[in-house]
């Protein structure tokens, strides 16, 4: 029997035969390593190696090799009684058959009839390779239509705002408010933050701009989706390791000039001569007869010519400092970033492991941030018709900045003169002439500071249950913890701080906790079918729901002991206190679409999702979300022969988007727990009780925005030159208002739906690529223009944000927080000229006044000033230039929309 045993085996390594060869890039020449290489019907395969060759054990030289790789046209290659197979794989990009990633799903870009844009590999390798704080900065320039604001902040917690086509929606009831206009971020199919992505993990991202791309997200996509693909690992017949990672230099890139110290004291003095000439014109109410003026010492030159001399000659900066503040807080630092990745497997498994650490220190003294993060993806094969994955990622944050002043620090750095010292010979801080120190500020106050964990857990199983049809389960799981800690000093404590200035004590301690839960569930079915070469179908047919649930602690105490031991219990129990609330939230969803191809030219497709929300009482929990759009390839018809044209494609769409982004439990009574009552009169003695403080609104619904979309595709000379150009209207209505209500109702107003906000505008993408002998680039130019305007408010408004450096409207007829300010026609005297105008903020008009316009000799709208309203960014502007060895990234533009005028007045 072991005799007839190893004659069958013998017969057996027979019958098997060995197939070798090489596979390149149909168009270069080049080998391809890491091809999978598989024989077709079987779970047998290998992968090509560096040079791009491989060999494999076939059960019969009559079988079929399948060849594939990310990039490439999958190719199927009959060995037919060969032993060397060589085979030219065709890239999907060059041949214009690229397939795209949508929305829970994958197309052919040919077959696109949304406007859909996609930053490829190619260019996110290019990309990753600019040192950025951030994957939301590599997005700048690089896909029209996307607008990435930068508010710069502080490290770890950049003040971004990343827009898609305009700010939508006035944002939770509050106008100043742009988180509620943020696209939907999606992570390999699962929400998530975009911060948390290491841009070396990057295979592909994909924005959906219109309804007819992105309504099968429904009610989380009125302000765009944008589609984030992490890499995967590949077959290879040992372990695949790569490093990238840089240190550099980050510094201020632009600070307003300042004049010399010795210009800047002349100038203080002519100041103080002007003040003079106001007082001797009688506009001093104190000052009675004009010996008042000269012997009031705040009319008096600031600086003696003596002072001056002493100060240049810089031998007591005691007492005569010259300083530049600037250079005093801000100092260049490092920042690096090391990414190391470590792949493999075979046909029936495949991993890639992630590891990265970033470290970004501040330019201003106790700031900084650093990153950790973890990325594990895998790939197994257990069949023909199943197969599956499990992902695990995970990442930590930690950064700090000052206690106090950190918002203001750049305000009084600026307005603090070079002739106050930053700090005397004996360590001693010195003081502005507001009795502040922003050095001392940064350095001495205290600190805030935060950790962030969080992980994430994604398995899914696809089962091909027919040949064109294919089942896919879903679930993930999200855990995350913030840990905030927040110091401030008392200076009293400290005696370098000077005792008259300014006392932010006494000191203080706050600890937060908090964590949330995210779980997603899923059930989809894939389908593509074909009825012979005339007729195609394809889409997805799914059910989803999400849960979140969080809850968050807080704690506080002051008057500590001093300020090193920072543990609350160190701290006064007289004053302390705590807090801790809780939310939850819900969806779920019924989602499909469906796509039909009428001889390869012809395009329709539906796309539609059913959202029901826990943010809405019932009755209004659930709304519905459609988008149909069009498409004519005229490339791929007969009477079409222009034989340097590849592909031109016309396409339309119309959709609706949902926006579910308002304030949890909006539509629950919810009773106030902290109301003071008065027992007996308001002499008597106060109480703490409950009380409903605020009307609700159980209508509250969805805020809906209906797109509409007209696009035009065109490649050219062999895939080398692509051209895009879309024009679209953006209507965003029944946005969250509070509507005021009579006061004698003595409650606070309620959410309602009532406002409307537009956007329309167009994009042009224009991209060249090609392949010189071994020189490889590409060159991508976009230019978009958004105009964004409200355009109804139900009767309210307008509405005035911000302080004094900061002021902006929302008002009818305006974009979204325009600039406001004084309208001024020019100055009187010196570069102004002399002419007619009211001096802004009243009185008589003197050298180096600003003029209000006049009208008959008045002011408009009788004595009240004349407000300025202008625009917010619209239009942007990006290239790219990326070749083998260089890459010039670029991104411009953002320019005001409009410069309004204001009749009313509504400026004091």
């Amino acid at each position: 029997m072991l005799l007839g045993l190893l004659c069958l085996l013998g017969s057996a390594d027979a019958w098997a035969q060995q197939v070798s060869g090489t596979v390149r890039d149909a168009q270069t020449g080049d080998p391809l390593p890491g091809v999978n290489v598989v024989v077709k019907g079987t779970t047998l395969g290998t992968a090509t190696d560096l040079e791009g060759r491989y060999s494999l054990t076939v059960p019969s030289l009559q079988d079929t090799l399948v060849f594939s790789f990310v990039g490439y046209e999958t190719h199927e290659e009959p060995i037919a009684g060969r032993s060397v197979v060589e085979v030219m794989l065709e890239s999907t990009a060059i041949q214009g058959r690229e397939i795209v990633v949508i929305g829970y799903g994958m197309q052919r870009r040919e077959s696109l009839t949304g406007s859909v844009a996609t930053i490829s590999t190619d260019q996110l390798a290019q990309l990753a390779k600019i040192p950025v704080p951030s994957v939301v900065h590599m997005l700048q320039g690089v896909v029209p239509g996307v607008q990435l604001l930068d508010g710069g902040n502080r490290p770890g917690r950049n003040a971004l705002d990343l827009l898609v086509r305009g700010q939508g929606t006035l944002g939770r009831g509050d106008p100043g408010d742009k988180g509620a206009s943020r696209p939907l971020i999606i992570v390999d199919g699962i929400a998530d933050e975009i911060t948390s992505l290491n841009p070396d993990d990057i295979e592909s991202i994909t924005v959906l701009k219109d309804a007819a791309a992105a309504s099968i997200y429904g009610a989380r996509a009125a302000n765009g989706v944008i589609l984030i693909t992490t890499k995967r690992g590949r077959v290879s017949d040992k372990p695949q390791i790569s490093y990238s990672g840089y240190v550099g230099i980050q510094d201020i890139t632009a600070w307003p000039k300042r004049v010399d110290i010795a210009t800047y004291m002349k100038l203080a003095n002519v100041a103080r001569e002007n003040l003079l000439k106001w007082c001797l014109d009688g506009r001093d109410p104190t000052a009675r007869t004009s010996d008042d003026c000269y012997n009031n010492p705040n009319y008096a030159p600031r600086y003696t010519e003596d002072y001056i001399q002493n100060t240049l000659s810089g031998t007591d900066p005691d007492r005569y400092p010259n300083n530049e503040w600037v250079d005093a807080i801000f100092s260049p630092d490092l920042i690096q970033e090391h990414s190391l990745q470590i792949s493999g497997g075979n046909v029936w498994a495949k991993y890639l492991l992630s590891l990265s650490y970033m470290d970004e220190k501040g330019l201003m003294p106790n700031t900084g941030a650093n990153w950790y993060r973890l990325r594990l993806n895998t790939d197994f094969q257990a069949s023909e018709r199943l197969n599956g994955g499990l992902n695990i990622s995970g990442s930590r944050l930690w950064d700090v900045i000052p206690a106090e002043n950190w918002a203001s620090t750049f305000y009084i750095v600026h307005d603090t003169p070079p002739t106050r010292r930053t700090r005397y010979s004996d360590g001693t801080y010195g003081l502005n002439l507001f009795g502040r120190s922003p050095l001392a500020s940064a350095e001495i106050s205290g600190d805030e500071q935060r950790i962030w964990w969080d992980a994430t857990v994604t398995g899914r199983l696809n089962y091909e249950i027919v040949d064109w049809g294919e089942l896919q389960f879903l679930a993930a799981f999200n855990y995350g913890t913030m840990d905030w800690k927040f110091f401030r000093t008392d200076p009293a404590f400290i005696k370098e701080y000077p005792p008259e200035g300014y006392y932010w004590g006494p000191n203080f301690g706050e600890n937060r906790d908090s964590w949330w839960i995210e779980t997603t569930l899923r059930t989809q079915f894939n389908y593509n079918y074909a009825l012979g070469s005339t007729h195609s179908f394809s889409g997805v047919i799914g059910y989803e729901q999400i849960r979140n649930t969080s809850e968050e602690f807080r704690a506080w105490r002051d008057r500590f002991y001093n300020n090193e031991l920072r543990f609350l219990n160190m701290g006064d129990p007289a004053n302390d206190g705590n807090l801790g609330f809780g939310s939850e939230w819900a969806l779920r969803s019924w989602y499909g679409r469906l796509s039909y191809t009428l001889l390869d030219r012809y395009l329709l497709e539906f796309n539609a999702r059913y959202d029901g929300s826990s943010r809405f009482a019932k009755g209004h929990r659930y709304g519905f979300f459609p988008s149909v759009s069009v498409g004519w390839r005229i490339s791929s018809e007969s009477f079409f022969r222009v034989d340097w044209i590849d592909e031109l494609k016309i396409r339309a769409s119309w959709g609706q988007l949902g926006n579910q982004d308002v304030p949890l439990y909006s539509y629950y009574p919810a009773v106030n727990l902290n109301t003071p009552y008065y027992l007996g009169d308001a002499s008597g003695p106060q109480a703490l009780g409950g009380a409903i403080t605020d009307l609700v609104n159980e209508k509250l619904t969805w805020e809906t925005t209906t797109v509409t979309n007209i696009g035009l595709d065109a490649t050219f000379f062999d895939g080398r030159f692509n051209f895009t150009a879309e024009v679209y209207k953006r209507l965003t209505d029944d946005i969250l208002l509070r509507l005021p209500i009579p006061a004698m109702v003595g409650r606070g107003a309620p959410f309602q739906n009532a406002g409307a906000v537009e956007n329309k505008g167009w994009e042009v993408n224009i991209g060249w690529q090609d392949v010189i002998n071994d020189f490889s680039y590409r060159i991508d130019f976009n230019l978009s223009d958004n105009i964004n305007k409200v355009v109804d408010l139900a009767g309210t408004g307008p509405y005035i944000l911000g302080g004094n450096l900061d002021r902006r409207i929302v008002e009818v007829g305006t974009a979204i927080n325009s600039w406001y300010g004084w309208e001024a026609i020019g100055g009187r005297g010196g570069a102004f000229g002399v002419g007619a105008g009211r001096a802004l903020g009243g009185g008589s008009r003197r050298s180096g006044s600003y003029r209000a316009p006049l009208e008959n000799n008045q002011l408009k709208d009788g004595e009240l000033p004349v407000g300025c309203s202008c625009g917010g960014p619209s239009c942007t502007l990006g290239m790219q230039v990326a070749g083998s060895t260089v890459r010039l990234p670029g991104a411009g533009g953002n320019r005001p929309r409009f410069c309004q005028r204001d009749t009313r007045g509504l400026l004091t």
